[in-house]
Parts: C-alpha cells; structure tokens; sequence
C-alpha cells in the first residue's frame, strides 16, 4: 500500500509536502481510472469525490451533472459540468443521519437501545416486542401494501403504520427502508420536533453544514445534479426510465409521497448535500465530535451481514 509513497520520497527528497502530493497523484493514475470509469465506461455521467486525511482533504469532480437532456424531441449529451459545490440526493445515505439521531438521544440518556418502539410510538400496534436496536439494525419488516401504491401522504402514514415484522429465512440478512421510516417517528415523539428541525438543529448547525436541505432553495436549485433519464433495471428483465426527475424533488418515491416536496424529511431518504458538508460529517464522527468513541464504534459493528469465511484458513 505505501511503495509509491516510499519511492516517491526517495526520489524526491528536496520537494514539499505540497509537491510531494501532486508527485504521489500523479503516480497513482487516479485522475486516468476515474476518466475511464466515468467517461469511457458510462458507468455514471459524473462524480466528486473527496479524500483525505485528518489534516488534509483535496477534491476531484468529473463528468457532467446530467447525462443527457431532451432538446426538440431528441436525447443529446447534457454541457452541465460536475462542480465542488454540486448538491446530491444523498436518497439512502440520509439513515445515516437517522441512526445518528437516535444515538445522540440514547448519549444524551432520553431513550435506550433496548426499550420497544411502543414505548414511544404506540401507533406502530403491530411491532410489539421490537426494540430500537432491532430497527437501527435492519430487522425486516413488510406492510400491508406499499407505501407508494398511493400519492395520499395520509394514506401512505397510516399503511407504514400497519408495520409488521416479516418472516425470512434464519441468517439471511435483508435490507429495506421500513425501519429507518419508524425511527423517524420515535425521533419525532421523544424531542416533540419534527424529525428535520431535530438535524437541523443537533447535526447541521453544530457542525456547520450550510447546504444540506430537505427542501433545496430556489437560490441553489441549478447547483442539483439531476437522475433524469436514469434508468431502472428489475429482476424480470423489465426496465424504467424516469423522465421526470426534477432538480431538488427526492427520486424515492416513498419520501416523496411522504412529503419530501413540502419539507417533511422521512427516516430513509429525502434530504440533498454536497462533497463539503458530508466531509464535515465524516470528519466529526472520525473524531467523535458528534457521538463519543464507544457509541460511535457500537454503530459501526456489523449485526445484520453475514460473516466471510475464508476456506483457506
């Protein structure tokens, strides 16, 4: 992992830390497989990526913020160019901040891990004997219908909350964004705060993320990378494509339909950021300014997935 580091120093003795970086990404070819990746493979019209260390961070952007957009009629290569301050749907990435969420309350002492989720939600009948930890770690639930079979936000909350647990087979480890939507809800009942005004105020504003929104302003609308045109492929072979994506409006259709467009944020997806703001996050929780060491490294233990076993021994 550090021969080009060890060589690069060798050879380059008399440089400075500055030069000595610009030596080592040259050496890395990094800049040449995220072109071909990107631009030759057509794996994603775009990207900014972020990396660094404690003490150092540098940014790449590449691509287009669009594939393609419809001009008379006819798909042709979208000239919106990938920027640092370009916004994303963060889509799934926002349970993240949910999980965060309820650790800070369980830090702060108001809930603990083990309490059941009628405790504080009493609406969710049909999860009795659940606890939180079963929720924060994927236990797998299903509902009566889905959610997005209707466009009624009322309708859509009261079939969540026929929320059950959903039988599968032992070991098997399933992802779905029931879960995370109940958290939301507990979220909401022990801080008397909607879910966004609780991250709001107890993650974007202590740590200083200015341009991350459940609703993007109008003033920053143009900086939103858009999914128009993307296509979706299902396990039958059938695909679709989404035409009507618009700049700041959630691609899930679940925080959609729970009222993402007029600034409800849900537990699994709904809120938009940039490359800034989510390094800010990761620098903090790197260094435990959000949540303290033993909270944070409980969260990153793996409880649902299944285990790697090497036959070799």
């Amino acid at each position: 992992l550090l021969r080009n580091v060890i060589e690069v120093l060798k050879e380059n003795k008399d440089l400075s830390i500055k030069e000595l970086r610009q030596k080592l990404y040259e050496k890395s070819r990094l800049e040449d497989t995220l072109k071909d990746f990107f631009l030759e493979r057509g794996m994603a019209p775009g990207a900014v990526i972020t990396y660094g260390t404690k003490n150092f961070q540098e940014t790449l952007t590449i691509g287009n913020k669009q594939e393609v957009v419809m001009e008379n009629g006819i798909l042709v290569p979208c000239k919106e160019e990938m920027m640092e301050d370009t916004i994303f749907d963060l889509a799934s990435t926002t349970k993240l901040f949910t999980s965060i969420s309820i650790l800070n309350l369980v830090q702060a002492g108001e809930l603990n891990l083990n309490d059941e989720v009628i405790k504080y939600v009493p609406e969710f009948h049909y999860l009795k004997d659940l606890t939180i930890l079963d929720l924060l770690t994927f236990e797998p639930l299903i509902t009566p219908r889905k959610i997005d079979s209707t466009e009624d936000m009322k309708e859509a909350e009261s079939i969540l909350f026929e929320a059950s647990r959903k039988d599968v087979e032992k070991g098997t480890a399933e992802y779905n964004d029931i879960a995370p939507m109940v958290l939301k809800y507990v979220i909401e009942k022990i801080t008397g705060m909607r879910y966004k005004d609780y991250i709001q105020k107890e993650i974007l504003d202590k740590l200083g993320m200015t341009n991350t929104f459940v609703d993007v302003p109008n003033e920053k609308i143009d900086l939103v990378a858009n999914s128009n045109y993307d296509g979706r492929l299902f396990e039958k072979g059938n695909y679709l494509i989404r035409t009507k994506a618009i700049k700041g409006v959630s691609t899930d259709d679940k925080a959609r339909i729970l009222g993402q467009p007029e600034g409800l944020l849900s537990g699994h997806a709904g809120l938009f950021s940039n490359s800034s703001d989510m390094t800010k996050l990761a620098r903090c929780l790197i260094e435990n300014k959000i949540l303290n060491l033993d909270i944070r490294d409980e969260m990153i233990k793996n409880r649902r997935g299944s285990l790697v076993i090497d036959k070799n021994g």
